[in-house]
């Protein structure tokens, strides 16, 4: 999933990015080129994990964190897929609301193509769904495609179909 890293990067030449929130930002993986510029960067995750001491790490679930401030990017990654599918909106709307004006909001999505059992009750969106869900917001960047071939958790080889959708609010 390189194509993320590459937006984020473009995105922080182009524009003036003075703060960022990574929700389920795991090891720091997407924002960690953001850091090496000085940009702040807030990661919330449910696990402890060992971060730079440039970002403000807060261990949470997504779901329950109160965000309090605006922000000029705000990204999920990778997280939606594992909350049922009004959860995943409800996280959506939350994002939406802290964006500055002017400001991007990047998910990157198992897409409805994903090949899942549990894709009948959690967020698997298409493309259409996504573009619906942010309608008063400028496309950015939506593509969809499959990861490279992996292996986890136990499972045979195999690949996701993903959606990484860039949007910037225009309203607010």
């Amino acid at each position: 999933m390189v194509k993320d890293i590459k937006i984020i990067e473009k995105l922080s030449n182009e524009v003036n990015l003075k703060s960022i929130l990574d929700l389920g930002c795991g090891n720091g993986r997407l924002t960690n080129c953001l850091v090496k510029k000085g940009i702040r960067v807030t990661g919330i995750d449910l696990e402890n994990r060992s971060y730079n001491n440039n970002i403000n790490f807060i261990k949470s679930d997504i779901r329950d964190y109160k965000i309090n401030q605006n922000y000029d990017l705000v990204i999920s990654s990778c997280v939606l897929h594992f909350m049922k599918k009004d959860e995943a909106i409800n996280t959506i709307n939350k994002m939406k609301k802290n964006t500055s004006k002017g400001g991007y909001n990047l998910l990157v999505c198992m897409s409805e193509l994903e090949e899942s059992k549990m894709k009948h009750y959690r967020f698997y969106p298409s493309k259409k769904e996504l573009i619906n869900l942010y309608k008063d917001w400028k496309i950015e960047n939506i593509s969809q495609s499959y990861t490279d071939w992996q292996e986890h958790d136990g499972l045979p080889i195999h690949r996701h179909n993903i959606i990484v959708f860039l949007v910037k609010n225009k309203l607010n």
